[in-house]
């Protein structure tokens, strides 16, 4: 069997891209082997061959090059730009990083398709940028296995440039050697003629050496933060499910008093244990300033499903300490051992994620330290009996997966009684 059966292709392409006709055409050779897959922002274009695949992606390279990786079957992945250049031999240097290679993170040589004084300059400083300081960028046809890929995390999303960059970074700390190429892949020049070349160049390098800048002092080493889901009295309904079986006013009370009791162990786990960091995480913009959140630091969980308001903090949190964890504010039987075993395991370097489940299918505590692409958190249906499984099916690829012991969090009459009957024991 052929190793590129191994390989899929993932092609990012923007909405009014034009040049990924003629990359097609010169993959069609390869097509009965590779998977192609084309990932866009707008609906199947009419003319696209059978052969390819293509798939609908929000906006954003970063969404749809991970949106192609999640889709993806090929143990290997290969991202090209829609205006690379690519013939047989960059085929032939790929099976030999596929077979000689396969713990690497390869590249090729950048080159221009057209010529020019200043695009020659810009080839050398790319060589020695990349091959000297290590950092290549996406338009160098980045091979990675699948597995490597979602160790790193995929690419950050919530990010405005640079995606290749800092998943070039990751996979340096991650400790994932680069392999550089010697045959170069092309590319096009068009922006340094549309923008102007001494404009763009400059533009690359301030961005480029900003980000290395925030690279270096963005992280707290160490620091775990925890994120509680919380509602504000007042601006939002609280436990609904449970009023309708003991009464708004008593669901509201457990609700406060389960508050201070998650808030409770956080504190003690902050003062004995300087390296987690609780946090409200406030699911109401104008609630940030209420005095029931004056005990940790405040962050709005933005707007949108829970999947949404999940990804926003949680991508917020990874790019500032080595690790997050999510809980939610009702669950008041929850103690310190949980949150020590979830670091515990997290510091284990096989180990990406840490679920708590719930007695109801849901989780209880999510606990990570690498980035989520979004289509991970919004693919789930929440406050259902497959809550967990859905979660679980939508990381398997991203990293190895630990357990908690099971608790049974709070959300209607049954589980009150359960809880206050454990109390009193």
């Amino acid at each position: 069997m052929s190793p590129f059966h191994e390989l899929s292709i993932v092609i990012p392409v923007g909405k009014e891209e034009t040049s990924v006709s003629k990359l097609l055409e010169q993959l069609k050779p390869r097509s009965s082997e590779v998977e192609i897959i084309c990932v866009g922002v707008s609906e199947k274009p009419k003319e696209l061959p059978p052969e390819i695949k293509w798939l609908k992606s929000e906006p954003g390279r970063a969404q749809q090059m991970n949106r192609g990786a999640l889709e993806a079957r090929g143990s290997f992945l290969w991202f090209l730009h829609a205006d690379s250049e690519v013939a047989e031999i960059h085929f032939q240097e790929i099976e030999k990083a596929m077979k000689s290679h396969p713990d690497s993170l390869s590249f090729f040589t950048l080159a221009f398709q057209e010529r020019h004084p200043g695009l020659f300059l810009n080839e050398l400083g790319t060589r020695f940028r990349s091959r000297v300081l290590g950092l290549p960028f996406g338009d160098q046809g980045f091979l990675m296995s699948k597995q490597l890929f979602w160790k790193c995390g995929g690419y950050p999303e919530n990010t405005a440039y640079g995606e290749d960059h800092l998943l070039v970074w990751k996979a340096k700390k991650t400790g994932i050697r680069l392999n550089p190429f010697s045959e170069k892949l092309k590319t096009s020049g068009r922006k340094y003629f549309k923008q102007g070349w001494l404009r763009t160049t400059f533009q690359h390098l301030f961005l480029t050496y900003l980000q290395v800048g925030r690279e270096l002092v963005k992280k707290r080493k160490g620091k775990c933060a925890v994120a509680v889901f919380v509602k504000t009295p007042g601006l939002s309904p609280l436990k609904t499910r449970l009023a309708e079986g003991v009464g708004k006013a008593r669901a509201e009370e457990f609700y406060l008093e389960s508050v201070k009791e998650v808030e409770r162990v956080l504190k003690s786990l902050e003062k004995d244990y300087q390296d987690f960091v609780p946090l409200w995480a406030v699911a109401e913009g104008e609630g940030m300033s209420h005095s029931l959140w004056n005990g940790f630091d405040r962050l709005f969980q933005g707007t949108g499903s829970l999947g949404d308001r999940l990804n926003q903090v949680y991508s917020t949190l990874i790019e500032k300490y080595e690790a997050v964890i999510l809980i939610g504010a009702d669950c008041p039987q929850i103690q310190k051992r949980q949150f020590l075993e979830a670091q515990r395991h997290l510091k284990n370097k096989n180990c990406g994620f840490v679920l708590g489940p719930a007695f109801d299918g849901g989780f209880y505590l999510f606990a990570g330290k690498n980035p989520i692409p979004k289509m991970i958190w919004t693919q789930v249906k929440y406050s259902q009996g497959t809550t967990l499984q859905e979660l679980k099916l939508g990381l398997q690829n991203m990293g190895s997966i630990d357990f908690l012991g099971e608790l049974r969090d709070v959300d209607n009459a049954d589980d009150l009684l359960h809880y206050l009957e454990r109390k009193t024991l």
